[in-house]
């Protein structure tokens, strides 16, 4: 969990570095094609409570 935190923070700290037009713009997705930075993020962001419920689950088996 400490590396997922500092992969975030590190991610975090390049996009506070860009300008707002930098989000509208398009790269290939290898399943989806072209897609805008921010729907990348939107999705990602969308997919953490999957990620979180998966995390609780695990500890849960353990205890």
């Amino acid at each position: 969990l400490q590396l997922i935190e500092v992969v975030r923070r590190q991610v975090a700290c390049i996009l506070r570095s860009l300008d707002v037009d930098d989000f509208q713009r398009i790269g290939k997705h290898s399943e989806d094609g072209p897609i805008t930075l921010q729907t990348l993020l939107q999705r990602i962001t969308d997919h953490i409570p999957h990620h979180v419920r998966f995390i609780e689950e695990k500890r849960q088996a353990l205890t």
